[in-house]
Parts: C-alpha cells; sequence; structure tokens
C-alpha cells in the first residue's frame, strides 16, 4: 500500500488536485454522509452519488479491499464511462495496485482520447511511482489537449518548484490560477511562492482563499499555519495546525509541525505527544526525535533521550549534534564509556570543538581510566593552537599532567571573561579532581559552575547531574 496514494485519494474526495478534475468525485465529497441503502426505485443519479459515498466512507475508515471491490462493481456498470474509469484508477492506486491503475487509466484514455483528465491521472500515478520523466511527458499531453487545464498547471508547478525553478513554478501557478481561482493547487501554489518572497501577508491571503474554496483540505490549513505564524498570529496558527491535523489524523508531518508550535508555547507534554504519534505513523524520518529526545533531555528523562538520540543518529549519521548529546545524556547518567564515545565521535565530525575532547577525556578518566585519558590527551593537545584556544588546552592538560597542581588553569577561569567558558573550566576542573579520587574539591568547583546559572548550556546541565550524584554539600 502506498501511504501517499491513501492520503491522496482519500483527501481528494475532498477536494485534491485529482478531485477537483473529476466531476464524479466531486459528486461523491458532495454528497459525503448520504450512505445508506439505496432503494431500486432511486434515480440514477441519486443512486450513483450513494455508492460513491459508500466508497469514500471505507476508504476513510481504511478498509481498502472493501472499497476496491465496491469500485470495481461500480465501475463493471459502466464500462464505457471515462468517470468510471478514473474513480476505480483511484481506488486502485489507493490500494496499492499500481499497475491496475495505469491499466484503468490507459483504458480511460482509449474511452476519451480528446480528454485531459486521463492524462492528468497518469501524471499523478508517475509522481507516486518516483517516474519524473513519466509525470512530465503525462503533463505535456494534457496541457497540449486542454492548455488552460488548472490542475495540470498547478501540478506543473509543482514539478519546477522540485526542481528549484521557482520563477517556472510561479508561472505555472499563475495560470492555474487565472485558469480557475478556486483551483486547490493554484492557490497552494501562489501561497507558496508567496511565502518563498518572504511576502507573508500575500502567502495567508491566498492560503485564506483556499480554505473557503475547500474546507477538509488539511494541507490548505498547514500551509496557512505557516504563514500566520510569520505574522506572529501564533494562536490562530495553532487552530490551523488543529483543523489539519483534525482533518488528516495519520499525517506525520501535521503532527510534527503542530508539536514544533506547541513547543514554542512551552506546552512540552502536549509537544511530546505529537512527537510520539509523528514517529508511529513515520519512524524513518529523524526530525520526531530530535525534538523529542531534547524535551526528554530537558525533563532529566536521559535514559529516553539517549535512546532517541541514538536512534535519530542511525537515522541521519550526518546530525552529528545528535553525538554531543548522546555524550551529555550518557555522561549525566554515569555511562562513562557511551559519554566517551558521543563525544569521541561528536569531535571527529567537528575537529575544532576541542570541548568535546576534553569531555571525551574527563569519561575515560571518570571511568578509572587515567592511562587511556592521558593518552588521549597526548593525541589530541598538539592539534591545538594555544594561542587561540588557551583555555581548551589547559583543560586537556590536566588529564595529560594528572598534576597535583592546578593553579595555572585556577587563574585562567578567574582572568576568563566569557561565562559560558568560565562554567565550561569549572566543570573539567571538578571532574577532574573526581576522577582523583577527591570528590569534596571536585563539587567545590561544580558549585561554582552552578552559582553561574548558565541555564540551557551542555555545563549547567552537566554541573546539575554531578551536583545530584555528588549528594548534598558536607559542611
Amino acid at each position: 500500500m502506498s501511504p501517499r496514494a491513501v492520503r491522496t485519494i482519500t483527501r481528494g474526495v475532498a477536494g485534491s488536485a485529482i478531485a477537483t478534475s473529476l466531476s464524479i468525485l466531486a459528486l461523491l465529497a458532495a454528497a459525503c454522509g448520504s450512505a445508506g441503502p439505496v432503494p431500486e426505485s432511486a434515480d440514477p443519479v441519486a443512486r450513483e452519488i450513494v455508492t460513491l459515498d459508500q466508497i469514500h466512507a471505507l476508504l476513510a475508515k481504511g478498509e481498502l479491499k472493501a472499497a476496491l471491490a465496491k469500485t470495481e462493481a461500480y465501475a463493471a456498470d459502466g464500462p464505457a464511462d471515462l468517470d468510471r474509469r478514473l474513480v476505480l484508477a483511484s481506488v486502485r492506486a489507493s490500494a496499492g495496485d499500481l499497475a491496475g491503475a495505469r491499466a484503468a487509466t490507459e483504458e480511460a484514455k482509449a474511452l476519451a482520447p480528446a480528454s485531459a483528465e486521463p492524462w492528468f491521472f497518469a501524471a499523478e500515478l508517475a509522481s507516486w511511482s518516483g517516474d519524473q520523466a513519466g509525470r512530465k511527458a503525462a503533463l505535456d499531453k494534457a496541457l497540449a489537449l486542454e492548455p488552460a487545464h488548472a490542475d495540470a498547471l498547478a501540478a506543473y508547478g509543482d514539478l519546477h518548484w522540485e526542481a528549484g525553478a521557482y520563477a517556472k513554478a510561479e508561472d505555472s501557478y499563475r495560470r492555474a490560477f487565472a485558469s480557475d481561482p478556486t483551483n486547490l493547487g493554484a492557490l497552494l501554489g501562489m501561497g507558496r511562492a508567496a511565502y518563498r518572497k518572504d511576502d507573508f501577508k500575500a502567502s495567508a491571503a491566498f492560503l485564506d482563499r483556499a480554505v473557503a474554496a475547500h474546507p477538509t483540505s488539511s494541507l490548505a490549513y498547514s500551509d496557512r499555519a505557516r504563514a500566520r505564524y510569520k505574522l506572529g498570529r501564533y494562536l490562530e496558527a495553532l487552530d490551523d495546525l488543529d483543523s489539519s491535523v483534525e482533518l488528516d489524523p495519520d499525517s506525520a508531518w501535521h503532527r510534527l509541525e503542530r508539536g514544533q508550535l506547541l513547543l514554542d508555547f512551552g506546552r512540552s507534554d502536549e509537544a511530546l505527544a505529537d512527537f510520539t504519534r509523528a514517529i508511529e505513523l513515520d519512524p524513518a524520518d529523524f526530525l520526531p526525535y530530535v525534538y523529542r529526545a531534547g524535551i526528554h533531555e530537558e525533563a532529566g528523562r536521559d535514559r529516553e533521550a539517549l535512546a532517541d538520540y541514538k536512534k535519530l543518529l542511525a537515522l541521519e549519521p550526518d546530525y552529528w549534534y545528535a553525538n554531543e548529546s548522546i555524550g551529555t545524556v550518557a555522561f549525566r547518567s554515569g555511562d562513562w564509556k557511551t559519554a566517551r564515545e558521543g563525544f569521541e565521535a561528536a569531535f571527529r565530525m567537528s575537529p575544532v570543538q576541542y570541548e568535546y575532547a576534553i569531555m571525551a577525556a574527563a569519561s575515560l578518566a571518570r571511568s578509572g581510566d587515567a592511562e587511556g585519558a592521558r593518552a588521549f590527551a597526548e593525541k589530541v593537545l598538539p592539534s591545538i593552537d594555544r594561542e587561540k584556544f588557551p583555555a581548551e588546552w589547559l583543560a586537556l592538560r590536566l588529564f595529560y599532567d594528572r598534576a597535583a597542581s592546578t593553579s595555572e588553569i585556577e587563574l585562567r577561569i578567574g582572568a576568563e571573561k566569557r561565562l559560558d567558558m568560565k562554567a565550561a573550566l569549572l566543570v573539567w576542573l571538578g571532574e577532574y579532581w573526581i576522577s582523583k579520587g577527591r570528590p569534596e574539591l571536585g563539587a567545590t568547583y561544580i558549585g561554582l559552575a552552578l552559582e553561574l546559572d548558565r541555564q540551557g548550556t551542555i555545563w549547567h546541565r552537566l554541573a546539575e547531574a554531578e551536583a545530584k550524584r555528588l549528594g548534598p554539600a558536607k559542611p
């Protein structure tokens, strides 16, 4: 089953590009809610509307086999009817039978060789299959048959947009809009084009029209939410995202976007629920893991955060920030091996971020491997320009020398003007003394780091966890 195809056809009966080009599917949307027994004496048009409504209801419930069976029977009753062929193609595509959908589309082309509709649907099928050449060829044919075909023009705009040809895309959207000012694809495209130019007021205006003309399109609401957010209309943006989720509850993207906005509002529990649902719907997307891991980390749920960071790194290995987070949450929870691995990986991917090297050495030292920490520091120290990075050089040298006197770095702490760096130096010095078996002395420096109150930084989070681990300060 193609989730995209399912979303398109179930959304389509309420106003997608396919639905707006097919009169029968438009009737289906209008008839929604009327499904039930059909008297034998009923008018044929009324019977057809009810049948289509029943198909729509089955699709909406995810009962694809039943929907397909009813559609096959419906199409068989009118083998020479173009619209029935296209409805059959749509439902077959929704059920994951793309070969069958193509066959029905070819039959539709044969039935109406002068119609643009089968070619437009063929372009949609090619898009779902990732056949860009076939998609373009089908759209070219549709527009050759009907140059003002609004859906095909809007779809051509999408094709240009995906290729980064934004001026050509906007031109196609404008032509689609001129052909049909209520066309959903045209309105969404014009809103997107205005948004890209930072004309958020114009973008919102086009999307207002999209919502008015297509009140059951989840995309119209989600696109308008972005424009409204940029205009500072945050509560209205959230209302739109609520609508998009209500209309398409199985869209991982809508859940992700609403979660992001809820997080802005400080409603982290609700955001967490949306990110979790987004992960359930699309476990291959790494972005919801980023946000959910951050919520867990902020709440001190290090085990859950660590699991999410590892998962997102498996999905997106280039997202090197996750290595820092893995190192941080593992260090907080005393998992020195994982902490070292995380910080070393972060340092490999960003070799001028010497704080990662220092934390890797600290992780080795805290695990009891002082010689490993010394060897690691010995390898990294020559790469540090002492003139540019004096604080980092002194901190890493702690784990190389293992000296009893730390006066030089203490002087550096006193002279350091950057408060975040001062906090980092205090944490590193504290961890050094703890690793040397002097927890009381280490706690002194950890306490001084906390007093700087550099909330939101890695150093404050590490100091908080270490203070909790050390317990109450002794009188």
